[in-house]
């Protein structure tokens, strides 16, 4: 009795990964439930969750290093305008200042998009790898 109650609990949670994984994420996690939950039995129904709950994850720590970039410039700029009350600049150092910071936000822009670009270069790669593994594993059905 007690094996059947912790195999039945395992079921559950196995069954359920694409929603763990998807509550992690921003987006999508009501879609990846109702997919995981009205259509995971079908085999097919759960892939597609478990597909779609690492898209949401993409999402998260796209977002997570936005934020984190974000909160670096921030701090940058609250440390600058510090030290030039301190310091007591003149006016042309303030601007010399100021473009420096332009070039370090367009350093730091050109490193997110970078990111960006390699994540989606790794989920589409993904994403082809599991396409020809479709079709081999459609082709040894065939044969």
């Amino acid at each position: 009795m007690e094996i059947l109650f912790i195999l039945i609990i395992l079921f559950i949670f196995v069954y359920f990964i694409p929603t763990f994984i998807a509550s992690r994420g921003y987006q999508n996690v009501l879609l990846v439930f109702l997919i995981n939950f009205l259509l995971g039995w079908t085999g097919i129904g759960w892939v597609v969750a478990l597909i779609l709950a690492f898209g949401t994850n993409t999402k998260k720590y796209e977002e997570l290093k936005f934020r984190e970039n974000e909160k670096a410039l921030n701090e940058e700029r609250r440390l600058e305008e510090r030290s030039r009350h301190i310091k007591g600049l003149k006016e042309e150092d303030i601007l010399v200042s100021s473009d420096n910071r332009r070039v370090n936000e367009m350093k730091m822009k050109a490193e997110e998009y970078k990111l960006r670009a390699q994540i989606r270069a790794e989920v589409e790669e993904e994403m082809k790898k599991e396409k020809i593994r479709k079709q081999y594993e459609d082709e040894l059905r065939d044969n």
